[in-house]
């Protein structure tokens, strides 16, 4: 867009910022008696003023803090415009604008009303039984609300005291001494050493599973110990010997396994032993991994006060450096655990101020009378709670003009998956709260190598009509009331090549013709969920109870960021989009049957020439020594994969589909060869049903966060 003066005026009106001055920001009385700002390094803000200046020549700007935990209105002030980092004109946008326009969340944090810290129970019982009270108390103020949190044992007191009960029970488990140890409230991380019974020398407990502590000591240079805690469903061995593993690799992952490469010395060390039992033996893991993170504050600086740089609006590879000095590349998939580290320290520091506990790393001495815990940093990077849920995948949708919606997922890996090329991952919970994963490949010769990173792009249109290469193969003539929603979903891959030159290619499914592999929706029918599934899910559109897909539950919609851009304004506005609770809008190519009759007699389509595929018995016919019927595409799925009531699949007489997919207007494979290869869908695009011909392309410049 060409800027003109008047926009340039405006400028940096509505943008987010942050504090990039390397001390805290303390200005004299008189300034701030002028309305001058007190800041602190990594603070995110929002500017609310064009460029001013002061007597001395020196640019200054009026910004605004994010609403506070009680939704109050945040600080706002002057700051001299070099003691900022700026989204540019032509630039990105700085920080997270998400959370400096909408404030964190509102948190009821907890009172002596809520806590009884005088049960005589113990110490450590009291502050573990706050913890599950405070986090059953803010729920609904939670970024996502855990499945486990959902379930019963913490709607009711007496679970909740049972479960702190249990966590007390397998430190003692652990350790007697380290139980006693904590419950005194006098300890530091020498301490709990020297107490919890240390697994990485193979002794007896490291054949036992729970909650661990890794310590990593004796720096060059010389600096405190470092903490981080863990859980694991097999041995403390086992999980022990794959930290030492990986922290060998040539570019360990995570802030724990880069600081056990620096440390000289390395120990894994019990806190919880928990026996197992016949029921979900994961969820208590979790929850009390994440109690350990509270109780010793381990959280890292880094995620904590991180500065962001949302990678799904800007494709740069610029780094960030957090407090502990570790360089995070391409932060923003990270954001979700930023929210929620945040929110559960909130909630961990208002409980210890009411039962007395010490704290851990980030102990003072004006919190806690008891000497220094010893160790400053914590190393867990994502909460437990985070990372089981998998919330570090976030969608921004951005509106653009026209009839596209185009939804962008934080980056992703290209993978070898046996003989496969995988792009992408997603988990979903099922209604049950089983947890399915669903692997996304590439087409045979489609996209960059293994090991390349990508992002993943849904666009999606608006008004009905198909899209012109279209993700799901559907046709778009036949007896399908919904072909336009189906048709409606592109996929798009971008990647950087040894060029650095941005690259591009639309991936479509291979059609195959699956329908009697139980594992997996067939052939058409899977297209047609995939793609109606990614718009339900994005565009936070509501399910009736017949259109809910074993990858997509009543409460699997996905988080996603809205984006909108007004140029003339300058005004950048992104919300979190809830889920709307509208049906699904009415099919634009809705036929009903004599309709249908009419396309099918206008098409020519009698026969059932996809009923006779090779390997595949005619449909109706029964299996080889079975007296089990072969069903269409859709009556397969709908009975076999998604447990719907039995009905017989019955060809309609004089129509080429049966007559369930007639009364729900879905595909069927009854619906012959001639009527497919007629769609508007399928003549576009050069895709076969084998691979793609396309090949990449250099990307479009795209109207993405552009002023």
């Amino acid at each position: 867009m060409v800027q003109t003066p008047a926009v340039r005026a405006r400028y940096p009106i509505r943008y987010p910022a942050v504090v990039s001055a390397s001390r805290p920001v303390r200005p004299p009385a008189p300034a701030l008696a002028q309305n001058w700002i007190n800041a602190d390094p990594r603070d995110e803000v929002m500017c609310i003023s064009p460029f001013r200046m002061d007597s001395n020549g020196r640019q200054y700007v009026e910004v605004t803090y994010p609403k506070n935990f009680n939704s109050q209105p945040g600080r706002r002030g002057f700051i001299a415009s070099d003691q900022l980092q700026i989204g540019d004109i032509n630039g990105p946008i700085i920080g997270d604008p998400l959370t400096v326009m909408l404030g964190p969340p509102s948190l009821r944090l907890s009172s002596n009303t809520t806590i009884n810290s005088n049960t005589n129970s113990g110490l450590l019982y009291d502050t573990v039984l706050g913890f599950f009270t405070a986090w059953h108390a803010n729920l609904e103020s939670m970024p996502k609300v855990p499945s486990y949190l959902e379930s019963n044992w913490i709607n009711t007191a007496q679970r909740r005291q049972d479960l702190a009960q249990k966590f007390c029970d397998s430190v003692r488990r652990a350790s007697s001494g380290l139980l006693d140890l904590l419950n005194t409230g006098k300890f530091s991380l020498q301490n709990i050493a020297s107490q919890a019974p240390l697994v990485s020398s193979g002794g007896p407990p490291s054949q036992r599973s729970g909650i661990y502590t890794n310590i990593a000591r004796d720096f060059t240079p010389a600096k405190d110990p470092e903490q981080y805690i863990g859980s694991t469903l097999r041995t403390f061995s086992i999980r022990y010997a794959e930290h030492v593993v990986e922290k060998r690799a040539a570019s360990p992952k995570g802030v724990h396994y880069r600081s056990a490469v620096r440390a000289r010395n390395y120990t894994s060390h019990a806190l919880c032993i928990i026996e197992k039992t016949t029921g979900d033996d994961s969820e208590v893991f979790h929850i009390f991994e994440q109690v350990c993170v509270d109780l010793f504050q381990t959280a890292s600086p880094a995620v904590l006060s991180l500065t962001t740089v949302d990678n799904t609006i800007d494709d740069s590879d610029n780094d960030q450096v957090g407090d502990n000095g570790d360089v995070v590349t391409r932060v923003a998939k990270y954001a979700m655990d930023k929210d929620l580290a945040n929110v559960f320290k909130v909630l961990a520091d208002g409980v210890i101020a009411i039962t007395g506990w010490p704290g851990g790393c980030r102990r003072t001495a004006a919190a806690s009378a008891i000497k220094s815990y010893g160790c400053t940093v914590g190393l867990n990077w994502r909460m437990p709670l985070t990372e089981i849920l998998n919330c570090k995948t976030i969608w921004t949708r951005i509106e653009k003009p026209g009839v596209f919606a185009e939804v962008r997922r934080t980056d992703c890996n290209v993978s070898q998956q046996g003989p496969d090329i995988r792009f992408m991952v997603l988990n979903f919970y099922r209604q049950d709260r089983s947890r399915l994963l669903t692997n996304f490949y590439l087409p045979k010769g489609v996209g960059p190598p293994v090991g390349t990173n990508i992002h993943v792009i849904i666009e999606i249109r608006l008004d009905g009509q198909p899209h012109e290469i279209s993700h799901g193969l559907q046709a778009t003539t036949g007896p399908m009331s919904d072909f336009d929603e189906a048709c409606g979903v592109g996929l798009r891959i971008e990647w950087k090549d040894p060029q650095s030159q941005w690259m591009q290619e639309y991936v479509q499914m291979r059609q195959q013709y699956n329908r009697h592999d139980t594992g997996k929706p067939p052939g058409r029918t899977q297209g047609y969920l995939r793609s109606t599934g990614f718009r339900a899910m994005l565009l936070q559109e509501h399910r009736g109870l017949h259109h809910l897909f074993p990858w997509i539950s009543d409460y699997g919609i996905a988080k996603v960021k809205k984006i909108t851009i007004e140029h003339l304004t300058q005004t950048i506005k992104s919300e979190l989009l809830a889920t709307t609770g509208n049906a699904r809008p009415t099919p634009l190519y809705y036929q009903d049957e004599r309709a249908q009759a009419q396309t099918m007699q206008a098409l020519g389509a009698q026969q059932t020439a996809l009923s006779s595929q090779p390997n595949y018995p005619p449909v109706g016919a029964n299996f080889r020594n079975s007296t089990r019927k072969v069903k269409c595409d859709w009556c397969h799925y709908s009975q076999v994969i998604a447990g719907r009531a039995e009905k017989d699949c019955v060809k309609v007489d004089g129509k080429s589909i049966c007559g369930n997919c007639t009364k729900q207007g879905r595909p069927c494979h009854y619906t012959n060869a001639t009527t497919m290869n007629a769609s508007r869908a399928l003549q576009r695009a050069s895709f076969t049903t084998a691979e793609s011909t396309r090949g990449p392309q250099r990307c479009v410049p795209r109207l993405l966060i552009q002023y």
